[in-house]
């Protein structure tokens, strides 16, 4: 089958390959492309969810461990991508810093971030990054 032009004189070429487009086809793409593209955004939305799952599971070093990557890019991954929330954005140089000082206390980290120890303690609980130094659970004696 020979190509129609296009009433205006030229052939209507899709946006991805530049293959003739149909001329019943009124989109820019042909359908192969098209389907390659919707097939990719499933993809990406399989392993965003698989991410998700992974934070859920065991937080920034579950994820950084499923991304195959430090804590620091799992933390920049996980603010950007909205798994942590959006306002952390402000604060990721805060949060990698903390990640770097896993045996800093609290109030030593808290000191050197710039910031409550309780937000140390909740930035903490929120990545599943634990302090290394942990009070005893029951006291001696």
């Amino acid at each position: 089958m020979v190509s129609q032009p296009h009433p205006n004189g030229a052939e209507r070429r899709c946006s991805e390959c530049n293959c003739v487009l149909a001329r019943d086809n009124r989109d820019t793409m042909c359908w192969p492309c098209r389907r390659q593209r919707a097939l990719a955004a499933q993809e990406a939305s399989a392993l965003m969810l698989r991410r998700r799952e992974a934070f859920e599971h065991g937080r920034i070093p579950a994820l950084a461990e499923m991304m195959g990557v430090d804590t620091a890019e799992a933390i920049r991954y996980a603010v950007e991508s909205g798994i942590l929330p959006r306002r952390w954005r402000s604060q990721i140089d805060c949060l990698i810093r903390l990640s770097e000082m896993p045996e800093a206390s609290h109030v030593h980290a808290a000191q050197a971030l710039g910031v409550s120890r309780w937000t140390v303690a909740d930035w903490r609980r929120q990545l599943g990054l634990q302090s290394g130094q942990r009070r005893a659970a029951a006291r001696p004696g």
